[in-house]
């Protein structure tokens, strides 16, 4: 069964040099003076990291010779640049870090990176990149990444494509407009909220997606990042047993049923 494609974006950006201060630590937020209690922290954060070392930093490589001062400055460096409007993190951990450019899911316990970093990520804003922060290891730049999903990791849906001629990825053949597409896709979506147990045989009336017609609209388990954004959010918030409202992708309009 053809499964929707995975669409990537990878945005890349000019640097320019920033003179920064460099801080050791960032200071954690003060409490909030309006009277409302503030919002509880996530307990799982995602971050990247880029790691400037110099000779005789706790477990620099042996082939570290930079000083410190000299480690400073190109840790302010890296942190002008990770700051540049749409610059990837991840290349710059490419290019500067003498550190691992995974991307890291760390709890306030965690024990892979120096406490100052914990701390610092924590005090940080998705999307935030963090002054350096010194550490017996080195300086690191902190990057705040979206946060780790939450629910399921999988889940098994069935799905009504109705595509039209205007959509990018339209299905070969599809001679409707999206105007009638739209007018089609609501009345699906209307019955199946009505009798979900009719699903499979909606889908294999009016469904573009190939082999809808014996299978159901079936597309059995889908894992996070086997589908374009669009579907995967609305697959993906489905409580077992529920139909989506009406989502448009760029093969056209879809309703989503999750049956496990």
């Amino acid at each position: 069964m053809r499964r929707l494609a995975v669409l990537v974006l990878v945005l890349a950006a000019g640097c320019a040099r920033t003179v920064l201060t460099t801080v050791r630590p960032p200071d954690l937020p003060m409490s909030s003076t309006s009277g409302a209690a503030p919002a509880a922290p996530p307990t799982v954060i995602a971050i990247r990291i880029a790691l400037v070392q110099w000779a005789g930093a706790l477990d620099a490589d042996a082939d570290v010779t930079r000083t410190q001062e000299e480690a400073s400055s190109r840790a302010r460096m890296i942190t002008g640049l990770a700051r540049q409007p749409g610059q990837s993190f991840r290349e710059v951990q490419t290019n500067y870090s003498d550190g691992p450019t995974t991307q890291f899911l760390v709890r306030h316990d965690d024990q892979r990176l120096p406490s100052e970093v914990i701390d610092a990520a924590f005090a940080m804003s998705v999307g935030e990149r963090s002054l350096p922060v010194e550490t017996e290891k080195g300086y690191y730049v902190v990057s705040r990444e979206d946060d780790p999903p939450t629910g399921p990791s999988t889940v098994y849906v069935r799905h009504v494509l109705v595509s039209f001629v205007e959509a990018r990825m339209a299905v070969e053949g599809v001679e409707r407009t999206r105007a009638e597409a739209r007018t089609i896709i609501d009345a699906v979506h209307e019955a199946a909220v009505d009798d979900v147990a009719n699903f499979p045989a909606l889908a294999s009336e009016h469904s573009d997606e190939p082999n809808s017609e014996t299978s159901g609209g079936d597309l059995g388990a889908l894992t996070r990042g086997q589908t374009v954004a669009p579907f995967e959010r609305a697959a993906f918030a489905l409580e077992v047993g529920q139909v989506s409202s009406v989502i448009e992708t760029q093969y056209g309009f879809h309703v989503i049923y999750r049956y496990r």
